[in-house]
């Protein structure tokens, strides 16, 4: 109920005061927060399309990414400066500070094959390209999938930079299914956030690990096999994954499936 709140204030601060609706590109710049989740909620709330950009990437590839993707609004958390040639530059404290209707509800305007977010690529042989994500293509990955059966017991680490095409499976696979998000802050990563989820896996709860983390991690002598069952590869390379696969069933665990 807190979370619903959060979002209907947020979008109908950005449907009132910048005429944020369906179709409209909005760039995210923010770091891991419970504020990221409920910007990301938002704007899918008014049928926009969110750009998720690394808030500290070079201030080049910053103006690059928000020019190409023809931005309408750039959300970023306060005292950050950056040039987003075309949009409107928008800081946390002044949609926090907006009042909304307390009966404002939006209406559902988009469809199942509309674009939900526009995500780049890395750019390693050329400049970064923006690709589409429907919202079917975030259903199909997230709900009756048969690699990661979430449900309302669970809670999911997200750990994935909000850039990264992982975050979609955090985020998306564990809100989509009842399941709880731990939002782990960058500032406490690596160590910490290894920790949580070896603490995770050791009590049975779903894991996002790329195949090689996995793959370390079937032999640990805290988690019975039957909670390291639910500790499955969920992205990477398919020799990786194939091989995260191999080690799990030697060990009569269930069999590993690469999403990625």
């Amino acid at each position: 109920a807190e979370l619903g709140r959060r979002v209907d204030a947020v979008a109908a601060a950005l449907r009132a005061d910048h005429a944020i609706a369906r179709g409209d590109r909005v760039a995210v710049l923010l770091p891991h927060s419970p504020e990221l989740v409920v910007a990301l909620l938002a704007l899918i709330r008014l049928g926009a399309v969110y750009v998720p950009i690394d808030p500290d990437y070079p201030a080049e590839r910053i103006a690059y990414l928000c020019e190409d993707a023809a931005l309408t609004l750039a959300v970023c958390d306060d005292g950050r400066e950056f040039d987003a040639p075309g949009a409107t530059v928008l800081a946390m404290s002044q949609w926090r500070a907006t009042p909304a209707a307390a009966d404002w509800r939006p209406d559902p305007d988009c469809a199942i094959d509309d674009p939900a977010y526009m995500i780049y690529t890395s750019g390693s042989t050329g400049q970064p390209k923006g690709v589409m994500v429907e919202h079917r293509n975030i259903l199909r990955l997230a709900v009756n999938n048969t690699f990661a059966v979430l449900g309302e017991q669970d809670c999911v680490a997200h750990c994935s930079n909000p850039s990264f095409d992982a975050s979609t499976w955090e985020i998306w696979g564990a809100l989509l299914n009842g399941a709880r998000v731990l939002v782990i802050a960058a500032d406490v990563q690596p160590r910490a956030a290894r920790r949580r989820r070896d603490r995770a896996v050791a009590d049975g709860r779903p894991v996002q690990r790329i195949p090689a983390g996995a793959r370390a991690g079937v032999r640990w002598p805290e988690a019975s096999a039957d909670r390291r069952r639910r500790a499955r590869p969920a992205q990477g390379r398919a020799g990786a994954g194939r091989a995260a696969a191999a080690a799990a069933h030697r060990q009569r665990l269930r069999p590993d499936r690469n999403h990625y």
